[in-house]
């Protein structure tokens, strides 16, 4: 990811919030405004599921903070990821640019792929 987008995707996280069962997650709120895939440890039950709803509050246009649900992939397990597969194929071919990219995403391609 290039440093442009790091640095946009920080600043968003001032002006969104993302709660979880009611509770507040810095972590999918990071995932869910860069579009990556959230990964939890299976500590509780509540982690184990490949897609979570998620509430997220965040600034619109106007500047009002507003509400709405969302439904994101999520993994805690391998079957989780599997399940994802489609998802971070599309994922990847969004991101990359160039066949040199490409090549650089190499090994990473030939696991999920795998």
């Amino acid at each position: 990811m290039k440093l442009e987008m790091v640095l946009n995707e920080l600043s968003l996280l001032y002006l969104v919030e993302v709660f979880y069962q009611n509770q507040r997650a810095l972590g999918l709120t990071f995932a869910w405004v860069s579009d990556c895939l959230p990964i939890s440890l299976c500590s509780q039950d509540c982690w184990n599921c490949s897609f979570l709803s998620i509430k997220i509050t965040q600034v619109n246009e106007a500047g009002d903070w507003v509400e709405e649900e969302d439904r994101i992939p999520h993994g805690s397990r391998i079957t989780h990821i599997q399940e994802h597969i489609p998802w971070i194929e599309q994922r990847i071919k969004n991101v990359v640019q160039n066949g040199r990219e490409l090549w650089e995403y190499r090994k990473l391609l030939s696991v999920i792929l795998a």
